[in-house]
């Protein structure tokens, strides 16, 4: 049966990962005021600032992210097409992938990397070289964590897709932000971690 379904209480099992305990101050350690206060420091006299280029209120340049406009039958068709972008992966069966979709689930862009953070970058810059509107959802083979929610705040996307799990850091950040995130990603199921504006309150159609 295919469908989308929403995690119990608690959060997504496995979400807790070591990158994101080495992210938390330890005991009376001061929290990190990136990405809601941006800084910078000196090196070599030049200035360097976070590395996503955040405003003072954690929004990207493109502003809040708008509301999903894609049917459920378009993540499951990206999911299936997804694979034939995927020539490097085919080769070596140990490649992260990144894609732009449009409403229909058709691949507009794809990029392969080793890292499943190189393989967004790559995404992300290839979209802004090409100066056109954000596509309707970026879709990654591998598990969400906080700094690929920025990414994709950064890029304007309305919605994340992930074939894994998220990590509660990012889904604390798509929830803050407004971000619409769906992890798990199966051709027979969706879990929805972040619906802010209840496009898939019904647990099956999603967009119009």
């Amino acid at each position: 049966m295919v469908g989308v379904y929403k995690p119990r209480r608690g959060g997504v099992a496995g979400a807790a990962r070591a990158e994101e305990r080495a992210r938390r101050p330890g005991p009376g350690a001061a929290a990190p005021p990136w990405p809601h206060t941006p800084r910078h420091t000196t090196r070599c006299g030049r200035k360097q600032w976070p590395p996503t280029g955040r405003g003072a209120d954690g929004q990207g340049s493109q502003g809040p992210p708008p509301r999903p406009d894609v049917p459920v039958t378009a993540i499951f068709a990206a999911l299936a097409g997804l694979r034939a972008h995927q020539p490097l992966n085919a080769a070596t069966g140990a490649i992260h992938a990144a894609a732009a979709c449009d409403r229909s689930g058709d691949v507009l862009a794809a990029y392969e990397d080793v890292g499943r953070h190189n393989a967004l970058d790559k995404l992300v810059g290839g979209l802004a070289i090409r100066s056109t509107a954000p596509p309707a959802f970026i879709l990654v083979t591998s598990r969400i964590s906080f700094e690929m929610v920025d990414k994709a705040l950064v890029a304007g996307v309305a919605m994340l897709v992930g074939i894994s799990a998220p990590t509660s850091l990012a889904i604390d950040h798509a929830r803050a932000h407004g971000l619409t995130l769906l992890a798990l990603a199966r051709s027979d199921a969706i879990l929805v971690v972040n619906d802010p504006f209840g496009v898939f309150e019904n647990g099956s159609e999603g967009g119009t």
